[in-house]
């Protein structure tokens, strides 16, 4: 089974085209009890106007999660599961990097700034898939796809250099910008 935060028709789409079968679970549904994680192996936490599609949408996601003990336990032991898997698209990923606290492992995780133009930003971009711990894109090592980026907070900041090097060498970035020529990049 796999949960979706959203109801999004592009996300659910693609679960279901890849054999999940997908249960729509609202922040609300887990704050009253109706349901916990505990019956789910996949979390997916799509994008789009989760939060509306602003600068802070995670973070106020997040604050509707932070301060409920029974989400804090339901979502804490979902991720304290060896079985688990989870995909966080935009706001959905902007989510996670307020919940490190709750997720093993995460410390090395950035967070989701302001661009650097200070706008949003749609882009076609490349990127190289990574020698990663993903189970998402095992098998992929070195592949190069384009990417569609779109958002107004989406620029991976880690907290210090050192994080950037770690995450890399632990196997926890899953891609890295290229540009035309297969060469690693930070600019468009």
């Amino acid at each position: 089974r796999s949960s979706c935060s959203t109801g999004y028709s592009e996300l659910v789409a693609a679960l279901f085209q890849a054999g999940f079968e997908c249960v729509e679970v609202r922040s609300t549904d887990l704050r009253a009890g109706r349901l916990d994680l505990s019956s789910f192996q996949f979390l997916a936490l799509g994008s789009g106007y989760a939060y509306g599609d602003v600068l802070g949408a995670g973070w106020a996601w997040a604050q509707s999660l932070l301060h409920h003990p029974r989400m804090e336990e339901s979502i804490r032991r979902f991720f304290e599961r060896s079985d688990t898997l989870t995909l966080g698209l935009g706001n959905g990923a902007q989510l996670l990097t307020y919940l490190t606290d709750w997720i093993p492992h995460a410390t090395l995780w950035p967070t989701f700034e302001l661009n650097q133009s200070e706008a949003y930003e749609s882009r076609l971009c490349m990127v190289e898939l990574l020698d990663t711990k993903s189970v998402l894109t095992r098998g992929m090592v070195g592949s190069r796809l384009p990417m569609v980026t779109a958002m107004h907070a989406g620029r991976a900041a880690f907290r210090h250099q050192g994080l950037l090097a770690d995450s890399l060498a632990q196997g926890q970035l899953v891609c890295r910008y290229v540009d035309y020529h297969g060469k690693p990049t930070q600019q468009y």
